[in-house]
């Protein structure tokens, strides 16, 4: 294979939709398609420039996405992520909450957890763990 077609491939595998059934603080989401689960226990934030889980500001809660993530509808959210405010889209749930429950569909889950890879999974839960206070740098 050429660069070019082992990268199309990889891309593919890498934006390619997971089926599951899942549940935000028991409500459930609209879609069992999902070109992304994330939960963020950090409000993330580049200089002011681009800020990612914002609503896991307030202590407890986690930053919820599910549902469409496709790079064009990350795209047409810029301004969103810049504003540190909800991403929108038709089949896109962005908010916080306490617990997100994930159940495998088609296909058994195999989440990427804190950068480590776990295969054969058939369902999850996400909740906040215990607080860790982290000291603020000043340069």
């Amino acid at each position: 294979q050429t660069g070019a077609l082992r990268d199309a491939a990889y891309a593919e595998h890498l934006f390619r939709p997971t089926h599951a059934h899942v549940t935000i603080d028991g409500e459930v989401v609209d879609t069992d398609l999902h070109s992304g689960l994330h939960a963020g226990a950090i409000d993330v934030n580049f200089a002011g420039l681009l800020r990612v889980f914002p609503f896991a500001r307030d202590e407890g809660v986690l930053h919820f996405h599910a549902g469409d993530m496709r790079p064009q509808v990350m795209i047409a959210n810029l301004p969103n992520l810049i504003a540190g405010t909800a991403l929108r889209g038709d089949h896109l749930v962005d908010r916080g909450g306490r617990e997100m429950r994930i159940e495998a569909g088609e296909e058994i889950l195999r989440p990427i957890l804190d950068g480590e890879r776990y295969e054969g999974v058939r369902a999850l839960t996400v909740r906040p763990g215990p607080r860790v206070r982290i000291g603020r740098v000043r340069a």
